[in-house]
């Protein structure tokens, strides 16, 4: 349910626009845009296995994180490369500072080391804070 919830939304969010200001189109458009609580409920669920996870088996915090940067970080990364790219190869979309050196860099740097959310820099992939 939770994914079909996301899934409204983020069809939602690239439907929208292009819906007719009135009708049963728009009016489910307008239905399906509670995915957000879909996002809420997996936040939920997996903070509920996390905890629970942590409790049953005794662990130090340093190797939990370190295990899911392992399972994460790599999927992150090549991500973040293809954002770079595409903002390489259409520079008015771009939102790395100029000049690249020293400002640009610092920025690339701090979102790869998922800094967004936790200093006040603007995040290069506003997805990334969920991780």
């Amino acid at each position: 349910m939770a994914a079909l919830l996301v899934f409204g939304k983020h069809f939602c969010t690239l439907a929208l626009p292009w819906t007719p200001d009135q009708g049963s189109v728009q009016t489910l458009v307008q239905l399906l845009d509670v995915g957000s609580l879909g996002v809420d409920l997996f936040f939920l669920l997996s903070g509920y296995l996390i905890y629970g996870s942590l409790m049953r088996h005794e662990q130090p915090f340093g190797r939990y994180l370190a295990r899911r940067l392992q399972r994460i970080y790599p999927a992150f990364i090549t991500v973040f490369l293809i954002y770079v790219g595409l903002m390489w190869l259409v520079p008015e979309r771009s939102k790395i500072p100029q000049p690249f050196w020293p400002a640009g860099a610092s920025y690339l740097l701090a979102n790869l080391a998922l800094l967004p959310g936790v200093v006040a820099i603007p995040p290069l992939m506003t997805v990334a804070w969920s991780l």
